[in-house]
């Protein structure tokens, strides 16, 4: 693994290319998160905060555990990392991107399981680009997902 994050991250323009799709991928989560709002606030207002609390809470509880964990990023091992990909120590288990685009994903399931199967496949992208530019492990992005799903999964059981 290794060695492939070397031969990545030396190449600029692929480097460059990854952190694009990061951004995109990203950027579509925050859309369909605010999207899942509006459309909640639309049905039933009560609905809506219910669903803000379904996604608050566990956000909040894994920001928590990341700073108690306070698990290093990939290039804060590795030495061939000429420039790193962020100025952040540490903090990396869970992912927390990855987390946020499963819960979204999951929560979407009790809206539309099409845009929520969709918005998955766009988590998985975001989780191999973070692990392929070096932000995090494998087990970073594996561990978001699966809290970020299950998070979701009890949100809806629990709170809607």
């Amino acid at each position: 693994m290794q060695g492939l994050l070397k031969r990545i991250y030396e190449s600029k323009k692929l480097t460059a290319s990854l952190k694009i799709i990061s951004h995109v991928c990203v950027a579509f989560g925050v859309l369909a998160w605010a999207a899942l709002l509006a459309l909640c606030y639309m049905e039933d207002k009560l609905l809506a905060l219910k669903v803000a609390v379904c996604g608050a809470v566990p956000f909040l509880l894994v920001s928590t555990s990341r700073h108690i964990l306070n698990a290093p990023r990939p290039y804060e091992l590795y030495d061939f990392y000429s420039e790193p990909p962020k100025n952040k120590k540490g903090k990396a288990f869970p992912s927390r991107h990855v987390f946020s685009a499963f819960l979204i994903a999951t929560l979407w399931f009790f809206e539309s399981p099409v845009i929520a199967v969709a918005l998955a496949v766009l988590g998985v992208i975001l989780a191999i680009n973070r692990v392929l530019v070096g932000i995090h492990f494998v087990r970073d992005v594996v561990a978001g997902a699966i809290v970020g799903i299950i998070s979701g999964a009890l949100g809806i059981l629990i709170v809607l």
